[in-house]
């Protein structure tokens, strides 16, 4: 997913450049809401082919 990618890139830019670094799980907890909000702004519930989208990301994504 490019949220994961974006995130990835983000970290490695900022190790590289400010010296800043975050942790595999706090780097997690930024994609997993991003993700959550992008299902979450697209109506889901209100489109049938989207209704189980919120609940398969829940499924492989348990923290």
């Amino acid at each position: 997913m490019i949220a994961t990618i974006y995130y990835v890139w983000r970290e490695q830019n900022d190790r590289n450049h400010n010296n800043g670094a975050k942790s595999v799980e706090q780097v997690a907890k930024l994609i997993d809401k991003t993700v959550r909000n992008l299902i979450t702004s697209t109506n889901y519930a209100l489109h049938p082919r989207l209704r189980g989208l919120m609940s398969r990301w829940f499924e492989t994504h348990s923290y």
